[in-house]
């Protein structure tokens, strides 16, 4: 079944400077929404897809100079976080959880949908058969090697529960055959977390693969963040996971304004090709003694056996939180992407942009937003931002908090070379 586009509208948008800021539309309220989602077309990167909410796409082909906004079939609820990927071939998938009847029972599951026409119409995958628990808090990533996607999550026992014998754990599994056919997902954990959606829950699962498909699982639990891989396709991983880092305080953070606030990592991988290839890149929040929560990161150049001391995001002094980072680095240059909301001592919020040329080392930075916006507890604030970059060219995506109290997706578009004017 294909769903094609219903509207057509007309952006105009200069690449020669720096982007403008696009408002891409507004969100109702659903307090499932997670947040944005982003991707360049590899085989095109004038073909950029946006996910704004549930069932509503826009795609560009020249450059996020004009749009047309395409409408999904939605079921009748969708959660976690939607996954936006180009292929080298230049098709893209769209997963997510979704709620769906299977055999006979309503149950929380994951859905595909694919594009072979630039974004402009999607055909529905397979509704992956869940057998039991709750998946939450998903991710995936493309392999370029086997056409593979790979996606991991959080699977509850029981959300909620109490129980010391109901469980958390990190799933794993594979969308194989041009996006259409899920295989059956996999515990990857070694210590499992309890299900109250806390600090003792593993959560915040984000793959990254390699050039010759070895696969990365980052994850907090505990308090520490730790690291999981594969070396044969996800078939088989670690009987110990690496400890990758500490994390002060825990994942679960109190933000002002931010219903449901976190520290959950962000996870990249150099596949450039240059001297920093192969080097894994972890950014986190965690809490100060003095209430903030502050942005640090590790990288590895070992496959994640050794890390580089924690090191924090600089503008510390200026804020008071930063958080929902989400980082990717440009598989054509190498160069290292870092966007996430920061907020300032009158708890007005930006939309930070940071980048690195030399791995780390040193980062630049840019602010995205065109004006500091206020949270007001309204009925929505994203989980995640979204972030794609390749061959020079960047896309984002971010929510914001309007004047009138609603939110609205917001996003900005360049080539790289108008950062650095």
């Amino acid at each position: 079944m294909k769903i094609y586009t219903i509207t057509l509208i007309f952006v105009s948008l200069s690449l020669s400077g720096f982007s403008q800021v696009l408002t891409m539309g507004k969100i109702s309220d659903n307090n499932q929404f997670a947040g944005p989602a982003v991707a360049i077309n590899r085989k095109d990167i004038g073909n950029v897809v946006v996910l704004t909410s549930p069932g509503t796409i826009f795609s560009s082909i020249d450059s996020a100079k004009n749009w047309r906004v395409v409408s999904l079939k939605v079921y009748s609820k969708e959660f976690g976080t939607p996954m936006l990927i180009s292929d080298k071939k230049g098709r893209f998938y769209y997963s997510n959880i979704t709620e769906a009847e299977i055999e006979g029972q309503t149950k929380r599951t994951f859905i595909s949908r694919i594009s072979i026409t630039k974004g402009f119409s999607w055909e529905e995958g397979e509704i992956m058969n869940y057998a039991s628990g709750v998946p939450y808090r998903n991710w995936s990533v493309y392999d370029i090697n086997t056409d593979n996607i790979y996606t991991s999550w959080t699977n509850f026992d029981k959300y909620r529960s109490e129980s010391p014998e109901d469980k958390s754990n990190i799933y794993f599994n594979t969308l194989t055959k041009s996006g259409k056919k899920w295989s059956d997902p996999k515990t990857i954990t070694v210590e499992s977390g309890d299900c109250m959606d806390s600090n003792s829950t593993v959560m915040g699962a984000i793959p990254a693969v390699d050039v010759i498909g070895r696969i990365f699982v980052v994850f907090a639990n505990n308090n520490n963040l730790y690291i999981d891989r594969s070396f044969d396709k996800g078939d088989t991983w670690l009987r110990k996971d690496i400890h990758a880092g500490e994390q002060k305080g825990g994942w679960d953070i109190e933000i002002p304004g931010v219903k449901r606030g976190h520290g959950l990592p962000a996870f990249a991988m150099d596949n450039s090709g240059s001297v920093l290839s192969g080097t894994l890149y972890v950014f986190w929040s965690q809490k100060e003694t003095d209430g903030t929560s502050k942005l640090v990161f590790k990288k590895s150049q070992r496959n994640g056996d050794t890390w580089t001391q924690p090191e924090k995001i600089f503008d510390q002094d200026t804020v008071i939180h930063q958080f929902f980072p989400i980082a990717k680095v440009d598989d054509f240059n190498g160069i290292l992407y870092l966007i996430y909301y920061s907020m300032n001592p009158d708890k007005t919020v930006d939309v930070i942009l940071n980048y690195s040329l030399d791995g780390g080392n040193t980062f630049n930075r840019k602010t995205l937003n065109e004006k500091p916006f206020s949270i007001k507890g309204g009925p929505i604030m994203s989980n995640y931002l979204a972030l794609d970059a390749y061959k020079g060219f960047i896309a984002t995506s971010w929510v914001e908090q309007s004047d009138d109290g609603g939110m609205e997706v917001k996003g900005s578009f360049f080539k790289y070379e108008s950062l650095v004017k």
